[in-house]
């Protein structure tokens, strides 16, 4: 992992967590750091909370959490690529950007997500 990435992923990090108020750019060019951060900010979305197993704090702190990935995933972009993705990419990449978009939970997504549920790949409709 380049230097750049690091860089990216620490920033990403940084603001998920809310020790920093603002993320840093994370301006990537390639596509392999760009999914890097995206696979991050992701991760971070998919965590399930059971109310009984964690303290209403930690709850609390996770869904700031997730908020702040679905924040950062719409506002650097990867939300319109996971669209484009959907749109045109082929079965794997429609399979994972469906999944992202469903993560997410945003309602510009509701469109492409029914779509994607008449997608000729079995695993896009999944």
């Amino acid at each position: 992992m380049n230097k750049q990435v690091r860089a990216a992923l620490s920033a990403v990090r940084e603001f998920i967590s809310g020790k920093a108020s603002e993320a840093e750019p994370i301006e990537l060019e390639d596509q392999a750091s760009r999914r890097a951060v995206a696979e991050e900010l992701l991760a971070a979305m998919d965590t399930h909370v059971d109310p009984e197993q964690v303290s209403p704090e930690e709850a609390e702190r996770l869904s700031q959490e997730q908020e702040r990935s679905r924040q950062l995933f719409i506002q650097h972009g990867y939300f319109d690529q996971a669209v484009q993705d959907l749109r045109t990419g082929p079965a794997v990449d429609r399979a994972v950007a469906a999944r992202a978009l469903g993560l997410v939970g945003n309602q510009r997504a509701t469109t492409d997500l029914i779509a994607a549920m008449f997608d000729d790949d079995e695993s896009v409709r999944a």
